[in-house]
């Protein structure tokens, strides 16, 4: 739910700059990272976004672009560090860890099957961002050079 409300506020942000909106949006995708990490998509996504689309890429540009995602880190990386200190850590959340921190050191060393597994996981991903812009395309068009729209009917 949370990364619902960040989506939308990372969008208004974005739409009409502005730091009230780019604060509640980073403070809304912290505490989503919080309750689940994959939350770090939302600001990676803006981040992406801005540094794919802003004009021109200077030094702010690239601190409004980084630092909605360096904040979601950082309250990850605090919130393990006092799980560390404090409770403990939870065991699945270790076992997981350690899984995916030795699937990406295989597949940067190249062992045995590691690209296998990124090839697939590429693939995958691939698909998913075909249908998207599919159904994206399909609801809005797609605007051609001189001027005309496709847009599909189903």
């Amino acid at each position: 739910m949370l990364a619902l409300v960040a989506a939308t506020l990372f969008l208004r942000a974005f739409r009409r700059p502005s730091v009230a909106m780019l604060a509640a949006a980073t403070i809304v995708a912290c505490i989503g990272v919080l309750q689940r990490q994959v939350v770090a998509a939302v600001p990676f996504a803006f981040m992406v976004t801005c540094l794919w689309t802003q004009r021109p890429v200077n030094l702010r540009a690239i601190v409004v672009a980084t630092a909605p995602f360096a904040a979601a880190l950082a309250a990850q990386f605090a919130y393990r560090g006092y799980l560390a200190s404090g409770p403990g850590i939870p065991q699945m959340q270790l076992l997981s860890e350690s899984r995916l921190r030795t699937m990406l050191l295989d597949a940067l060393a190249g062992t045995e099957g590691a690209r296998a597994w990124v090839g697939v996981n590429a693939m995958a991903m691939a698909g998913y961002t075909g249908w998207l812009l599919a159904g994206f395309a399909a609801w809005w068009g797609i605007r051609l050079r001189r001027g005309f729209d496709i847009v599909l009917l189903g």
